[in-house]
């Protein structure tokens, strides 16, 4: 065999060894993706627990929380605070949700529950305070999407 045969042989190595590393690289990348799927998927329910057990175990809180519904301009200055920086918890939260889904980091399951959430919490009027206050700190594409649940006349339609 000549040295020209060699290189030729070498080259047809070479190929089939990068196709064979791509795969590889294609398989973990997959795998990673579904990996940080379900840490996701984990994150989210505890963002819920973590968010929930306040007006679940806590009946002060809970009326609390029942009166930033539609009767936020009827508390103190201290309630409003207390609430206000409460709903902000769940407003950053989404921020985070709404950034993976752009990174298709999240299932379709997940952002559709999240969507609806947003259109249900979006009406209460201690959210639409908070979310008057905090906007600002957000990416103008979540402020975008956002508004339509938290700024509109009514919840889940097009402000625009």
């Amino acid at each position: 065999m000549t040295l020209q045969e060699y290189a030729y042989v070498a080259d047809i190595v070479s190929a089939v060894a990068v196709i064979g590393t791509l795969l590889y690289l294609a398989r973990e990348l997959r795998q990673n993706t579904n990996a940080v799927r379900v840490n996701n998927a984990h994150n989210y329910v505890d963002f819920y627990f973590k968010l929930n057990t306040p007006v679940a175990t806590d009946r002060r809180f809970a009326e609390l929380w029942v009166k930033g519904q539609s009767e936020f301009a009827s508390l103190d200055a201290v309630d409003q605070q207390r609430l206000v920086v409460w709903e902000f918890q769940a407003i950053a939260g989404w921020s985070n949700y709404f950034n993976l889904r752009r990174r298709a980091l999240i299932t379709d399951a997940q952002w559709k529950e999240l969507v609806g959430t947003f259109a249900i919490f979006g009406q209460r009027q201690s959210v639409r305070e908070a979310w008057r206050r905090f906007r600002h700190i957000y990416d103008q594409p979540y402020r975008d999407f956002m508004a339509q649940y938290f700024e509109s006349a009514s919840p889940g339609t097009d402000s625009k």
